[in-house]
C-alpha cells in the first residue's frame, strides 16, 4: 500500500511533526512507499512559512504555499486531490507523534480490514498553560463524556481509503469555521460505511488561549445555524428540540448574564456547564 500523509496548515511551523512521520514511514522497509504533503493555506507569518519550506528537504515530503486562504474543507479536499496514494491520512498541523508505532498502527489497521480509521487526539493531564483553561477543561469533558461511536467525527487524525474519500469530500459549502468535519462523518455514516475506531491518538500540540477559543466557537455557532437543516442531530439541536421551554427562555438569561459568562469562561477556572449554556444562549440570539 501506498500512504499520502496529508496536513493542512495555517501559520503553524510543522517541520517537526513531518520530520517525526517521514522517520516512522523509513523505518516501516515493508511499505509500498509513502509521501508527506503540506499545505500553507494563504497564511501570513513570514517566518513561520520560511521555517516550513525546510519541510521540502526531507525526502518524500512537500510543502506548498496557497497565496490565499480557501477553506478548512477545499484545503482537504485539494490535498487528496494531488494525492498519489491509495490511502489518504489527514492529521492537523498542531499534532504531535506520541508513539513509536503511529503510523504502523494505521497501516495494521487497513491490512486488517479496516475502510476508514480514526486514532483519536488527545491531551495533556494538566492544563499546561493558565490562558488555555477553556479549551483544555473542554476537551478533557469531551473525552471522558461518550464513547466514539457517539461523538460526532473529528478530522484532527484519521486514514480513509482514497476511493471512499473521492466519492464523500469535504463539503466545500462550509466556508466558516468549524463543523466541516461533523458534516463529512454524517456523509460517510449516509453512505454507509463504518469507521474503525483505534488507540492511537495524536497529541494536540497547540491549545488557543480562552478569548481565541471563545471566538472560534462563536464562528462555529454561526456554522451551526447556516447548516442546521443538516446538522440536525448535532447535540446543541438535539437539546433544542427535546426541550423547548428552555430554549424559549434561554435567550433571555443569556442576554442578561453574558457578562458573567464571559468572565467565567475567560478566568483560570472556566465552567463547561455555564459554555455549554453560553453556547445554547448565543446561538438562540442569532439573527438572520
Amino acid at each position: 500500500m501506498k500512504l499520502s500523509i496529508l496536513i493542512p496548515t495555517y501559520d503553524y511551523v510543522c517541520y517537526t511533526l513531518v520530520h517525526d512521520l517521514q522517520l516512522q514511514c523509513e523505518g516501516m522497509g515493508e511499505f509500498g512507499g509513502y509521501e508527506i504533503i503540506v499545505i500553507e493555506d494563504g497564511g501570513k507569518d513570514q517566518v513561520k512559512a520560511i521555517a516550513n519550506l525546510k519541510i521540502n528537504e526531507l525526502p518524500n515530503c512537500t510543502y506548498i504555499r496557497n497565496k490565499e486562504n480557501i477553506g478548512r474543507s477545499a484545503i482537504r479536499n485539494r490535498l487528496a486531490d494531488i494525492a498519489q496514494g491509495e490511502w489518504l491520512l489527514f492529521m492537523d498541523s498542531d499534532g504531535k507523534v506520541i508513539s513509536d508505532d503511529f503510523i504502523k498502527n494505521y497501516v495494521k489497521s487497513a491490512r486488517e480490514g479496516a475502510d476508514i480509521v480514526n486514532g483519536g487526539l488527545t491531551h495533556d493531564t494538566k492544563c499546561p498553560n493558565p490562558t488555555c483553561t477553556l479549551r483544555w477543561r473542554y476537551e478533557h469533558n469531551y473525552e471522558t463524556s461518550q464513547n466514539n461511536t457517539e461523538r460526532p467525527f473529528r478530522s484532527f487524525c484519521f486514514m480513509i481509503k482514497k476511493h471512499i474519500f473521492q466519492q464523500v469530500r469535504f463539503n466545500e459549502s462550509y466556508n466558516g469555521y468549524g463543523l466541516e468535519d461533523m458534516q463529512f462523518g454524517i456523509d460517510l455514516q449516509e453512505k454507509g460505511y463504518n469507521i474503525t475506531y483505534i488507540d492511537n491518538p495524536l497529541f494536540n500540540n497547540d491549545l488557543e488561549p480562552n478569548t481565541e477559543f471563545l471566538r472560534k466557537t462563536e464562528e462555529a455557532l454561526h456554522t451551526l445555524y447556516n447548516h442546521q437543516q443538516d446538522l440536525g442531530d448535532s447535540k446543541l439541536l438535539t437539546f433544542i428540540h427535546h426541550h423547548p421551554l428552555i430554549a424559549y427562555i434561554a435567550p433571555a438569561i443569556y442576554k442578561i448574564s453574558r457578562n458573567f459568562l464571559v468572565r467565567n469562561l475567560l478566568g483560570s477556572t472556566p465552567n463547561i456547564t455555564l459554555f455549554n449554556f453560553y453556547k445554547l444562549g448565543y446561538f438562540l440570539n442569532i439573527k438572520k
